[in-house]
């Protein structure tokens, strides 16, 4: 496991009843969610324990939408499209890539449905950090949650539930408990940010994460975008264009809020080979340095200077190199060839870089949330 990765010991066995008034319990020893690392230390996010239901399962809203940036192709929507039906809610479909927008018009219908191409620039002039020289070009997915969020917040939307095309349909009422945990069930009804899921089978990680992962046996997984529950309002995030968005976005909350984000349970991805690509790797490399550095829960002004991202590059490159010898040592030449990759993509000019983004998204979480401010639903 890298150092960064999110991550959960699967220890337990959730319940969910369904009763009125019933004491339910959640998560019980499901463990922390823990942002490990290799000095020992973590980050302990916050998971319910019990609580008692105060109103009627069966009359508790869910979400208002189910969003689904998809690339993958209309055939993909399927399962998403049950999720929806099964939160009684609106699907809105982001397509690009191999999702073709009317396709999936005609494989969805229009009831309850909206499918919407992405524009070449919904970042927006004001938004520095898509126009960093690091902001990814390899996905456009920041672009598409911030486009959902702000098609939300125009609706008069109170909660959307993300879901990527690879994941698994959610059922209702594992639907019905992460919306209760968004709404505060569990702590008098003060609402959190944001409730996701957590991947147990074939794990939500970066090529560094698999290449790691042996060393935890795969006992552990962490809470990501895949499947993950927002609440709007003025308040709702900024997805910066880096990979690890996610994450980066959970750091963020929880730096300000240490209860306003939790894990709902864990759901089944679909496999990929994550050795195949290098370029996916490299790809992936500065989101995964950023979401280190967020990790680390530096004093706020360390996050601006390229000393601190110093720092944790040289770790990194540490990591990586070990990474690369446990590859060697286990035959996988393709991971070898990925982890040589990651180490390739570090210029001279990443801790200026790093910090320069800290600085630009600072700028645009400012703006954004002025930006959903002046929208009216």
């Amino acid at each position: 496991m890298t150092v960064f990765e999110m991550a959960m010991w699967l220890g337990g066995v959730l319940l969910v009843g369904v009763a009125v008034g019933r004491l339910r319990q959640v998560v019980p020893h499901f463990g922390s969610l823990t942002m490990y690392r290799r000095d020992g230390g973590s980050i302990v996010m916050p998971h319910p324990g019990t609580y008692r239901t105060t109103t009627h399962s069966a009359a508790f809203p869910l979400f208002d939408g189910v969003i689904v940036p998809s690339a993958r192709g209309a055939e993909a929507l399927l399962r998403a499209a049950r999720t929806a039906k099964n939160a009684d809610a609106t699907l809105v479909v982001l397509a690009s890539g191999r999702t073709s927008a009317k396709e999936a018009e005609l494989l969805l219908g229009k009831d309850r449905c909206i499918v919407l191409g992405t524009p070449p620039d919904a970042g927006g002039p004001l938004l520095r950090t898509f126009h960093h020289p690091c902001a990814t070009t390899t996905t456009d997915i920041s672009r598409k949650r911030n486009d959902a969020l702000a098609l939300a917040h125009l609706r008069g939307w109170r909660t959307v539930l993300f879901v990527d095309d690879d994941v698994q349909a959610i059922e209702q009422r594992d639907l019905r408990h992460a919306a209760e945990l968004l709404a505060g069930a569990d702590r008098h009804w003060v609402p959190r940010r944001m409730v996701g899921w957590a991947f147990d089978e074939f794990g939500d990680f970066s090529v560094v994460g698999h290449a790691c992962r042996p060393k935890t046996n795969g006992k552990v997984s962490y809470v990501g975008g895949g499947a993950m529950a927002i609440t709007c309002d003025s308040q709702a995030p900024l997805f910066p264009p880096v990979y690890n968005e996610d994450l980066l976005v959970g750091l963020t909350l929880l730096a300000e809020d240490p209860t306003s984000v939790c894990v709902a349970g864990t759901l089944e991805q679909d496999a990929y080979a994550p050795f195949a690509d290098p370029a996916r790797a490299s790809g992936q490399e500065f989101g995964e340095v950023l979401t280190e550095g967020y990790a680390r829960q530096p004093a706020p002004a360390e996050l601006h200077t390229p000393r601190y991202w110093r720092s944790v590059l040289l770790d990194r490159r540490r990591l990586v190199r070990e990474a690369a010898a446990d590859l060697q040592q286990r035959g996988v030449t393709e991971g070898v060839l990925a982890m040589r990759a990651v180490l390739a993509t570090h210029g001279p000019d990443w801790p200026e870089l790093l910090a320069s983004f800290v600085d630009d998204w600072a700028h645009d979480r400012s703006a954004w949330q002025k930006h959903l401010s002046s929208l009216h639903a």
